[in-house]
């Protein structure tokens, strides 16, 4: 199942200051290789919904040869893109998010000292608009399988290791 969201338990996580780059996330989640970068102009709305529309198809298939291994906890995965922004504007970003879920609930599993659980997903940056001097740029990340898949298996790394929680 894919579909587009502006609300989801990343939210929290994936919301930006507008002083802030793309290289302040860096440590927040992953952010490929940048495969173009050019000034906004509202032609450029057209050319970076094309992009995240093939990206998600890219990472939606790629999602699929997991499925059965969630399946195996009781989870569904689904691919999904996540836009801070309604529109496209300085501080847009846009990312692929796979989120586990249970009965249409997102999955949790039980945390640490450190914190009451951690959200069973990840998220991939495939686009954003910061301000650059006086103009916007458009950033468009390329795609990174390995990576993708490397957050993919610390999901089930997780499920595997955890107590599933439902009730947050």
């Amino acid at each position: 199942m894919t579909e587009i969201m502006n609300n989801s338990i990343l939210y929290e996580l994936i919301t930006t200051d507008h002083e802030l780059s793309y290289e302040d996330h860096a440590e927040d989640f992953f952010i490929g290789e940048i495969m173009r970068r050019f000034k906004y102009s509202k032609d450029a709305e057209l050319e970076i919904k094309k992009h995240e529309k093939n990206m998600l198809s890219i990472y939606t298939d790629e999602v699929e040869k997991y499925k059965s291994e969630f399946a195996q906890y009781g989870c569904d995965l689904t691919t999904i893109l996540f836009r801070n922004k309604h529109k496209i504007q300085n501080g847009y970003e846009c990312y692929v998010c796979c989120i586990a879920s249970i009965d249409s609930k997102d999955v949790r599993i039980k945390g640490d000292e450190e914190a009451d659980y951690y959200d069973c997903s990840c998220a991939i940056m495939i686009a954003g608009v910061w301000q650059k001097g006086f103009s916007l740029e458009v950033k468009l990340f390329d795609i990174d399988i390995t990576e993708f898949d490397e957050e993919i298996e610390h999901m089930l790394e997780m499920l595997s290791s955890g107590e599933i929680i439902s009730d947050i």
